[in-house]
């Protein structure tokens, strides 16, 4: 502010502009303490960011941070895999060994988190600017800038809850029982409520402008199936937590 106040001074003075010049300082004067009122680099900056927000299409820019937050979950795709992996140990009941290997009822628990993961890749893929630069999409939507910074968040948001599910379920077979519950029905609550935001924007501000019909009906019934899917997961993934919180307190109690 102080930099662009200085600048209109200094053009005042150099009769540069239409209005009057009511007492302005001398030249020389408005040079020396440009420079001390603000950093005419970062000013510069500034303005270039401004004009690209102009140039750039809307839903280009809100997309800037996605990529690596879109690696990051596929990294926790892998993390989840991996995790999966079942160990050949067995456990002493009593004088012997149980018949089903230590981590089967984890197994059951890990295997339903994948649908979830798998869901939450396939909505960013699917509404990436890559994804949908062949639908002549406007220049600008009717969104906020409030909303625009929703979707400009939306991946980094749900990568830390994705991130925070997989830790809890690595815990929990490490030591064999759910030590970090809270934690993955939290980060599941708080999936649910930014994607019902993300997906509600998508569908009233950017399926709405793509031009043809037919393609517009088919993201919207895409959008719809998705939520359908991912609530499903969420239920499933929250039941397989249950039983498995069960299954171990049943095993802690035969020791």
């Amino acid at each position: 502010m102080e930099f662009c106040r200085s600048a209109g001074t200094l053009i005042n003075r150099l009769n540069l502009s239409t209005k009057p010049n009511d007492g302005v300082p001398h030249v020389a004067l408005v040079k020396e303490n440009l420079p001390q009122k603000a950093n005419a680099s970062s000013a510069l900056n500034s303005i270039d960011l401004a004009i690209h927000w102009f140039i750039r299409p809307e839903l280009d820019l809100v997309q800037t941070s996605w990529g690596p937050d879109q690696c990051g979950l596929n990294h926790e795709l892998e993390k989840l895999l991996r995790i999966n992996k079942p160990p050949i140990i067995f456990e002493l009941i009593g004088y012997q060994f149980d018949s089903k290997p230590r981590h089967e009822s984890f197994l059951k628990l890990g295997k339903s988190a994948l649908p979830l993961l798998k869901l939450t890749k396939l909505f960013f893929n699917k509404f990436s600017v890559q994804a949908m630069n062949g639908k002549k999409l406007p220049h600008f939507t009717t969104m906020s800038s409030y909303q625009l910074f929703i979707l400009h968040d939306l991946p980094g948001k749900i990568h830390f809850e994705v991130s925070q599910i997989t830790e809890a379920l690595g815990g929990a077979k490490v030591h064999g029982e759910m030590i970090y519950s809270e934690q993955l029905k939290e980060a599941l609550q708080l999936l649910e409520t930014y994607f019902q935001a993300g997906s509600n924007l998508i569908n009233l501000y950017c399926v709405s402008i793509i031009p043809d019909t037919l393609s517009q009906n088919y993201y919207r019934d895409w959008l719809a199936t998705w939520n359908t899917l991912f609530s499903i997961a969420i239920s499933n993934l929250l039941e397989a937590c249950r039983i498995f919180e069960a299954e171990r307190s049943d095993a802690i109690g035969r020791r």
